[in-house]
């Protein structure tokens, strides 16, 4: 499936917080989607929770991160900083998170802040989980396209 360059979905999803929609963030944050949904979820923990010790330094990318779960019980159980939500239309999940058989398999979507997807990531047995320091750089990449937004300096640990 060819995400990479494609238009983002447009998304309004109920969250822990209240409602996450695309449109709060469009024109404003790059965003950083983990869709925790299918096989791969428990594989998927250890992202989520690298996502979340450096936080701080995605906000300070111009970024926010997303976490959309199965359910509403799995997005209020999960103890992460960032919004919280489920998918009960399928509308992300339908798009993003089916492998080529149609099973549900987490994904993970990098976008810029008009919605263009820079980095999409499949969860595959085969593979290993999607590093952080791949959505950093993704992050990075797209803060560079946009010169007279300043775009902060980030170096690997």
């Amino acid at each position: 499936m060819a995400v990479v360059g494609q238009q983002l979905v447009g998304f309004s999803l109920p969250g822990v917080d209240g409602t996450v929609s695309f449109a709060n963030y469009r024109s404003r944050r790059n965003l950083v989607i983990v869709l925790a949904v299918g096989e791969g979820r428990e594989r998927w923990r250890s992202l989520l929770q690298e996502l979340a010790s450096r936080y701080q330094e995605i906000r300070d990318l111009e970024a926010e991160v997303i976490a959309v779960f199965p359910n509403q019980s799995a997005a209020d159980e999960a103890d992460l900083p960032f919004p919280r939500a489920w998918d009960p239309g399928g509308v992300l999940t339908k798009n993003y998170a089916s492998d080529p058989l149609g099973h549900e398999a987490s994904a993970l979507l990098v976008t810029d802040r008009f919605g263009e997807v820079y980095q999409y990531d499949l969860f595959d047995p085969a593979r290993p989980v999607p590093e952080l320091d791949s959505v950093l750089a993704s992050l990075l990449y797209i803060e560079k396209q946009c010169p007279e937004c300043g775009a902060p300096v980030w170096q690997s640990e």
